[in-house]
């Protein structure tokens, strides 16, 4: 059974409506790993092809930045804010999360949520089986000249 990912979302809702500063920082990881999450599941559902000399995370963002798709490239740009966001939350101990940024990011990795499975970057959608093999018999046919 797949684990749900929508789960860290609520833990993120929960989270962020406390006052300390661990339930924030921890609301804003937990918003962004939803996020981050379901894109990939949703890249590879429909076997996008990602780089596969980056990061996991840079993979998912780079591919919708990439993509010619203004959606897209917002999804991107939407996720790697997000990120920063995390990483901040994650490793900055001097700079405590504002309950404006911790409901930023809950709303941003919604919005990335709701966004991602109506625009996928066509342009990187592995061809069907049949295509390859076309693609390929063509390729084999000129390398056997």
């Amino acid at each position: 059974m797949n684990f749900d990912w929508s789960l860290y979302l609520r833990l993120a809702r929960e989270l962020g409506g406390r006052a300390d500063d661990a339930s924030k920082r921890t609301a804003i990881s937990r918003a962004y790993y939803y996020a981050f999450h379901v894109a990939n599941d949703h890249l590879k559902a429909h076997r996008v092809l990602l780089n596969p000399t980056k990061g996991a995370h840079e993979r998912v963002w780079d591919i919708f930045i990439k993509s010619s798709r203004r959606e897209c490239i917002k999804i991107g740009t939407d996720g790697y804010r997000l990120k920063a966001a995390r990483r901040e939350a994650d490793y900055t101990a001097d700079r405590n999360p504002s309950d404006r940024l911790v409901q930023r990011s809950i709303q941003e990795a919604e919005n990335i949520v709701r966004d991602v499975p109506l625009y996928l970057p066509e342009s990187f959608v592995e061809p069907p089986v049949a295509m390859r093999c076309k693609l390929l018999s063509g390729l084999k046919k000129l390398l056997d000249c």
